[in-house]
């Protein structure tokens, strides 16, 4: 089965946190999550994810979290009012 589970989803839409089924995916969440909603990040979580991904991919999930922001930022900077 290829995607997120319902349970998963349903959480993320109620702006819950989900319960992931493995370490890499929850630590991934947390500090993605961190980062968008604090602008930063904290020590516990950095040294966690740097050990489960490495830094180079951690450095990659920073870009790629932040063109997301980005994106994101953009498109609502741009919506035009109805009517």
């Amino acid at each position: 089965m290829a995607g997120l589970p319902d349970a998963v989803i349903r959480a993320l839409a109620s702006g819950q946190f989900p319960v992931l089924e493995s370490e890499d995916e929850a630590t991934a969440h947390g500090f993605t999550w961190q980062l968008a909603q604090e602008h930063r990040v904290d020590q516990e979580t950095y040294v966690n994810a740097a050990r489960i991904f490495g830094d180079k991919r951690l450095a990659d999930m920073v870009i790629l979290i932040g063109l997301c922001l980005t994106t994101c930022a953009g498109l609502d900077s741009n919506q035009q009012p109805s009517g």
